[in-house]
């Protein structure tokens, strides 16, 4: 059991330690945190944390990486070349 847990909570811990906002990652810091007492509270976190990274990882999904895989792959229109 600890062997999986520990390589994802280190993995979960230093993606938090690098301040990369994404929104998995915070629930799960969120997680370990309040048991203990500490942070912010579900409120808090929902609104002001996670809410806003996850709407930034779909934008920046769509933005980033659907946008230009459409672009690339996408079928030419009749009569014109690409």
């Amino acid at each position: 059991m600890w062997s999986k847990f520990v390589p994802l909570a280190l993995a979960v811990l230093l993606f938090e330690a690098a301040n990369f906002q994404h929104s998995p990652a915070n629930m799960a810091f969120f997680s370990l945190a309040m048991p203990g007492g500490a942070g912010p509270g579900w409120a808090a976190a929902l609104a002001w944390n996670i809410a806003p990274a996850a709407i930034g990882n779909i934008l920046g999904g769509v933005l980033l990486v659907a946008a230009p895989f459409w672009y690339t792959v996408r079928k030419p229109q009749s009569g014109t070349q690409r």
